[in-house]
């Protein structure tokens, strides 16, 4: 674990090995296995392990069926199988619903997954966003951006709560600045970004200061600082935990950047991996 987060992935994978061989049984063991040929976006070994996870007696449903669902969307940006296995699934996986059903476009299904779940957030060790948020995009997607911004104001005063109880959280600032960026507010979009980067530095923690990086590269492209989104998107993808060529290849807030040759050459050598 220390070594991923440094960023060191050749020794993380070389001990996590050495303890799998000492500690075969280990669940804990073989899915951080899992995750970390993820992070260096080695799918096919990230599967194996997380399959051979799934048959151990202590293993976590979700968190098989999450992996399951996204990697082969991350290396192929084959959209709809991901879309018809989350379909399946009654209960649970909220965030990786919210998020397949906003590059897909769907508002309604958005509208349906809020409805059902009954949560005011939705959030995990990376991420968190207040359920405004997903029914501001709903209604961008559905061209009604009066009512985005009711609901994206609604965000903005439960984020800006939120970091009053919690200034250290860098969750909240990414967040944060994605919804300006969604608002148009594009100073304070950068601002939010960039003090979550501040917070968790990449060079500090490979895993979580690498999803903020990625997170502010969103928003540069929201608000169509072209080369600025670029920049980071360029860095990230040499980088463990940086974007997935699925992730590039079919989501909306990457539209502005996709005429240009310095995007596309991104997408084309993630595509190859």
């Amino acid at each position: 674990m220390i070594y991923r987060r440094l960023g060191d992935y050749d020794e993380a994978i070389k001990n996590i090995l050495e303890a799998s061989n000492l500690n075969p049984k280990s669940s804990l063991i073989i899915s951080q296995l899992s995750q970390t040929f993820r992070s260096v976006k080695n799918y096919d070994k990230s599967i194996y392990y997380i399959e051979k996870y799934s048959k151990m007696p202590d293993a976590t449903k979700s968190r098989v069926q999450n992996t399951m669902i996204t990697l082969p969307f991350y290396k192929t940006g084959k959209i709809n199988k991901a879309l018809s296995e989350l379909d399946k699934i009654e209960n649970g996986l909220d965030i990786t619903k919210l998020y397949f059903a906003r590059i897909s476009k769907n508002s309604k299904k958005i509208i349906d997954i809020i409805n059902s779940s009954n949560s005011e957030v939705y959030e995990n060790i990376e991420q968190l966003f207040h359920k405004n948020y997903f029914l501001g995009i709903s209604d961008e997607i559905n061209g009604d951006k009066s009512n985005s911004i009711k609901n994206y104001n609604i965000a903005v005063s439960y984020l800006k709560n939120r970091i009053i109880q919690s200034p250290n959280d860098p969750r909240l600032y990414s967040s944060l600045g994605l919804v300006y960026a969604r608002m148009g507010e594009k100073k304070r979009a950068i601002s939010e970004g960039i003090k979550a980067i501040e917070l968790i530095p990449i060079s500090q923690d490979a895993i979580s200061g690498a999803s903020k990086e990625r997170a502010l590269a969103t928003i540069y492209s929201i608000i169509g600082e072209k080369n600025l989104a670029l920049d980071r998107i360029e860095y990230l993808s040499s980088l463990p935990n940086g974007f997935h060529y699925g992730q590039l290849l079919l989501d909306p807030d990457f539209d502005l950047l996709r005429k240009t040759k310095r995007f596309n050459l991104v997408v084309e050598n993630l595509k190859q991996l």
